[in-house]
């Protein structure tokens, strides 16, 4: 992945409060900032997820998925999630 000067936690941030859920997703991917990824998981509003899922590049899949498994073996609540 090749990271942008403009990709910071900042950036990623601003995106999320302009509900531009993809954009800040991809960047906190990009960052491999562990809590950007958990809270935009967590807090992407259900009727985007579709959406997002939908258009998620495939370099981002990979790490995304990584991030979920990662994420199972310690979180009940995204487990519930995912049922």
């Amino acid at each position: 992945m090749m990271l942008d000067i403009d990709v910071t936690p900042q950036s990623a941030m601003d995106a999320y409060h302009d509900k531009a859920y993809l954009k800040a997703l991809i960047y906190a991917i990009y960052l491999n900032k562990a809590e950007l990824i958990n809270l935009f998981i967590n807090t992407i509003p259900l009727e985007n997820v579709q959406i997002i899922s939908n258009k998620l590049p495939f370099n981002i899949v990979g790490p995304l998925l990584d991030f979920l498994s990662e994420k199972l073996n310690t979180d009940s609540t995204l487990e519930l999630c995912l049922l």
